[in-house]
């Protein structure tokens, strides 16, 4: 989290401040649900834990083929239950987390600029260049060149 930091701040691509935002807030939550792990009696995991360690898996493993049913299983928690939980933690559906996470990724390497558009969509999880686009257009409110041209105009 902190290399992501320093990309952000040193890149300067629209709407950092916002990424920055998150991304201190995160590293505080992390901390401060690590102190409550430490204190609390082994075999006390509450639920929350265990979505939260799914958190951090999906933001790791994000471009692999993700199921809700595998994070739930690893949770020990039914699909409903982690759904729920999931939403209640990150504000976010499991579905629509996990696009934000592959679109950020995928903003970061069209700011690098070295990658095709269709390099990219395969490297951050999704096998139809079709469904990238559209995804891509969704959460970000353009298309994948015109995000791109949009960074190189402001360098």
């Amino acid at each position: 989290m902190f290399r992501e930091l320093f990309r952000e701040f040193s890149a300067k691509p629209p709407g950092y401040l916002a990424v920055l935002d998150a991304l201190v807030v995160q590293i505080l939550t992390g901390l401060f649900r690590h102190r409550l792990q430490i204190v609390a009696p082994s075999g006390d995991k509450p639920q929350w834990m265990a979505v939260d360690d799914a958190i951090a898996f999906i933001n790791y493993n994000y471009a692999n083929g993700l199921k809700l049913s595998d994070l739930a299983s690893k949770a020990n928690l039914s699909e409903r239950q982690f759904s729920r939980l999931f939403q209640h933690q990150t504000g976010m559906s499991f579905t629509d987390y996990t696009q934000s996470i592959r679109m950020d990724a995928a903003c970061r390497m069209l700011s690098g600029g070295h990658r095709s558009v269709s390099e990219i969509a395969a490297a951050v999880g999704y096998a139809d260049l079709k469904f990238f686009h559209q995804i891509f257009r969704k959460k970000i409110g353009m298309s994948p060149r015109q995000y791109s041209n949009s960074i190189r105009s402001e360098h």
